[in-house]
């Protein structure tokens, strides 16, 4: 004969008993464990499951690390160890947790230029954004992050590069190189290139400006197509030649150091005498008594193949 049972204790049986959420006395430990007070967390029911992924840091490797990291929107170096990037990652993820005006007095303790308008966004890129200038990355010039972290790639692929090739990819791209280079001034040279050809067309017009680069007298093809298809193949075309221009900049300190009077003489007239002197060194190696440095003087350029 079967019993019956009330349809309450029938739903007893049918669900499993739900597991209790931690009490208000646990999750004050792992806040003071984590090391902030509990009411600072924007989400404080989630202190435990913080406390968890700070503990689990330890047994992740470097590139692990390096691309947690990653994800909370810093730049690490090109290669950064476990040791390094520990603290780091730590802070990253605590920072994120924090709720507004916690990670605003945060902000304040940085000496940034905190203000009442700043939402969660802006404080993050205030604490982001000293990794990226460390690396010579303008964050917030560039269009977007996905553009800032493919420009960070780059520049961890030039880091294992050899000097010879970076030297090579100079020269490629008409990028200053003087007889004997450093590795450490190639590196900056090409990660400004890397860095222009990045920029949209208004912050390489503020980046001329900045350097002393004219930014008028810009021949440009004539459009074709619709009118806004045009228009950004212009832009794109201006950009080019700006960057071109920015790259004859680099030059700049070898034709001082040469004696090259570049403010008298301009760039274009400084390339070519420099040019042509370093022709006639590798001719005359043998005999280098016969480049004298005061050819440099302009004057003596006015007639240069007439003269020697």
């Amino acid at each position: 004969m079967s019993v019956r049972r009330p349809a309450v204790l029938k739903e007893a049986i049918r669900k499993p008993p739900q597991p209790k959420g931690p009490n208000q006395e646990e999750l004050e430990n792992a806040a003071q464990e984590i090391g902030v007070p509990l009411h600072d967390l924007a989400k404080p029911e989630a202190a435990l499951s913080l406390l968890e992924q700070l503990r689990g840091l330890e047994r992740k490797p470097a590139a692990a690390l390096k691309q947690e990291f990653r994800k909370c929107g810093f730049a690490a170096g090109p290669s950064p160890t476990k040791e390094e990037l520990l603290p780091k990652v730590r802070d990253a993820l605590l920072w994120e947790s924090l709720a507004v005006p916690a990670l605003c007095r945060l902000c304040k303790g940085h000496q940034l230029p905190v203000t009442d308008n700043d939402d969660r966004n802006s404080l993050m890129l205030m604490l982001q954004e000293p990794s990226w200038d460390a690396r010579g990355v303008p964050l917030r010039r560039l269009s977007s992050p996905v553009v800032a972290h493919g420009l960070l790639d780059q520049l961890d692929a030039l880091e294992r590069r050899t000097d010879a090739d970076l030297a090579t990819q100079c020269r490629k791209r008409g990028l200053a190189v003087e007889a004997e280079p450093s590795r450490a001034v190639l590196l900056g040279r090409l990660r400004k290139l890397l860095v222009w050809d990045e920029l949209p067309l208004d912050a390489i017009q503020e980046e001329c400006v900045a350097l002393g680069v004219p930014t008028d007298n810009i021949q440009l093809e004539a459009r074709h197509k619709f009118m806004w298809n045009g228009k950004l193949q212009t832009e794109d075309q201006e950009r080019k030649e700006l960057v071109k221009r920015l790259i004859a900049t680099t030059w700049d300190d070898i034709w001082k150091a040469s004696g090259l009077p570049v403010d008298k003489l301009g760039r274009d007239a400084s390339g070519q005498v420099y040019s042509h002197v370093e022709s006639l060194q590798a001719k005359c190696h043998d005999h280098p008594h016969r480049i004298q440095k005061d050819w440099y003087s302009p004057g003596a350029w006015i007639e240069p193949r007439r003269k020697l």
